[in-house]
């Protein structure tokens, strides 16, 4: 571009833009411009320089649809923003006659574009990419693949010259093995545990600091499981213990954290409340105990003080007896037991929806509507899923199905899922609100207080104490993503089961650490979502519902 006598004189423009300059410049059309100064290109005498160049300093290959909207552009020696147009400030006049006239002679305007017969694709951006090894292990990783189709598959694309000469498919073969060194097998061969944590974290490529990471313990049909969470939920979970036929109890737990050492590293709980009981001695398995709130001394069977009581006694190691606990705390500290929000959601959910199929049929046919494959039991139970219940709040038939006191209740509920168990955490003045006014709706459909209600109902403080990513959701997410390798591995050695699970997660965060530096330290690329997501769960995905209208 030149500048003459105060004007700017484009050498190669594109169509659009020489569209806009010949209206401006022959029929001095102010608002074909956009600008009052456009793009000023000034060449380096240095030659190429990454630091100076626009187009290396503003390199936007790696960013998506939505991020490029709001990408900042920012100027450098050879280029300078252009001045866009504003309210109050108008774009300069075209030039006179006697400036055009001073214009080089001989001043073409040209262009081309794809339908010039003479255009000649660059077909070199059509050569495919040859997959690296560790492209290759994250494949392999994201689909959960058996060893033996891990090797077929990558021997089948080196065949076709599709990976890099160095791409082993025989890698495959007890790539397991590498990770099965940190597990130690129970004598009873029902139980595999960690037995260098610290060094197994290290492996995963990762620095360990005990206070970064809780303890998830959880039970599934056919397994028993210790986890260490990470306090984002962005990194690896890393399996602690397995065990298969063996019960959850509380000689089984006590076992398990001898193994793990939990003494010496103090990590923080987070389970369902059924382990939580157990950690702390209290019966669960032998009837349905009085006292079975780890934090107060709740009397579950007083049913008409549940709503009313809001002044509990605490516990202490005085009321022991009275409290039933026949054994020793394992977990000494009670501010290391943190509160699950997924496990009281689903609580909450199952209670409503007891009451109101028991109110009217007409929500039981639309349950069934909507959940073909689930049983009457189930329904009548109100025994749901997470996803379950994001697909029960967006549906409008059943807020059509509600009916007055039942609709209001459920209203409170979604604000409650949302803006208080959920990953958004709302300010604690508009969570008090929204919980006192859910346990007033459910007062009114006479919904009576179970164990998650009751938390919220009197330990809303405890509850508000802990960080929204301090979850169960990630430990929950860990069953879904072992069950594959259970059915796979069933019969065989457990600590080749747990070392393929490591050997998962840490192929997968691997390569999604690589692909998702921040762009503005390394220029990488930006992150993506995981199907097996062994790194971050969201099963508190924002509701459809709005918030507005909850309070009366």
């Amino acid at each position: 571009m030149d500048f003459i006598e105060g004007y700017y004189t484009p050498k190669t423009v594109c169509p659009y833009c020489y569209t806009n300059l010949v209206n401006w410049l022959h029929k001095n059309k102010k608002a074909s411009l956009r600008y009052i100064t456009p793009v000023v290109w000034v060449e380096d005498p240095n030659g190429h320089n990454e630091s100076t160049c626009y187009a290396c300093k503003n390199y936007s290959g790696f960013l998506n649809k939505h991020a490029l909207k709001n990408k900042k552009y920012t100027p450098t020696f050879t280029a300078s923003l252009p001045v866009l147009r504003g309210r109050n400030v108008e774009p300069p006049e075209s030039p006179s006659p006697d400036v055009l006239s001073s214009l080089p002679a001989g001043t073409e305007f040209s262009y081309s574009d794809m339908n010039d017969p003479d255009y000649m694709p660059d077909y070199e951006d059509d050569k495919p990419l040859l997959l690296t090894q560790n492209e290759m292990d994250y494949i392999v990783a994201k689909l959960g693949l058996s060893q033996r189709n891990s090797e077929f598959l990558t021997s089948f694309l080196k065949r076709r010259n599709l990976t890099k000469n160095d791409v082993n498919a025989t890698a495959y073969r007890k790539h397991q093995s590498e990770f099965q060194k940190f597990y130690t097998v129970d004598p009873t061969n029902t139980l595999t545990y960690c037995n260098d944590i610290k060094s197994l974290v290290n492996k995963m490529g990762m620095e360990y600091v005990p206070d970064d990471w809780r303890l998830f313990i959880d039970g599934s049909v056919s397994s028993l499981k210790a986890v260490l969470l990470h306090i984002t939920n962005k990194k690896p979970s890393i399996p602690l213990a397995f065990g298969i036929n063996i019960k959850e109890n509380y000689e089984t737990l006590k076992d398990i954290l001898n193994k793990i050492k939990y003494d010496d590293y103090k990590w923080k709980i987070c389970c369902d409340l059924k382990v939580i009981n157990i950690l702390q001695g209290i019966i669960v398995s032998g009837g349905y105990p009085k006292y079975f709130c780890f934090l107060c001394n709740w009397d579950s069977r007083s049913k008409l003080d549940h709503y009313n009581c809001r002044d509990w006694e605490k516990r202490n190691p005085e009321n022991e007896r009275k409290l039933k606990l026949v054994n020793d705390p394992l977990i000494k500290n009670i501010d290391d037991i943190l509160l699950p929000p997924l496990h009281i959601k689903l609580g909450i959910v199952k209670k409503f929806i007891e009451v109101a199929v028991q109110a009217d049929d007409e929500v039981f046919d639309c349950l069934k509507s909507i959940f073909p494959k689930l049983s009457d039991s189930k329904i009548k139970a109100g025994v749901l899923n997470g996803p379950d219940i994001r697909t029960l709040m967006k549906s409008e038939s059943f807020t059509r199905a509600l009916k007055n006191d039942h609709l209001k209740a459920w209203h409170a509920l979604g604000a409650v899922i949302n803006h208080v168990l959920g990953k958004n955490r709302a300010d604690r003045e508009t969570v008090v609100e929204f919980v006192k006014h859910m346990l007033d709706t459910f007062h009114k459909i006479n919904a009576s207080m179970t164990l998650k209600l009751h938390f919220l109902h009197h330990h809303l403080d405890e509850f508000l104490k802990q960080l929204p990513s301090e979850s169960d959701e990630q430990g929950e997410r860990f069953h879904q993503v072992t069950m594959p390798m259970e059915k796979r591995y069933k019969g065989k050695k457990l600590d080749a089961l747990i070392a393929e699970v490591c050997w998962w997660s840490h192929k997968v965060s691997q390569y999604e650490h690589e692909d998702t530096e921040d762009p503005e330290d390394t220029g990488g690329h930006t992150e993506r979502n995981m199907p097996l997501n062994l790194l971050s769960t969201s099963d508190h995905e924002d509701c459809t519902i709005s918030i507005s209208g909850y309070i009366d």
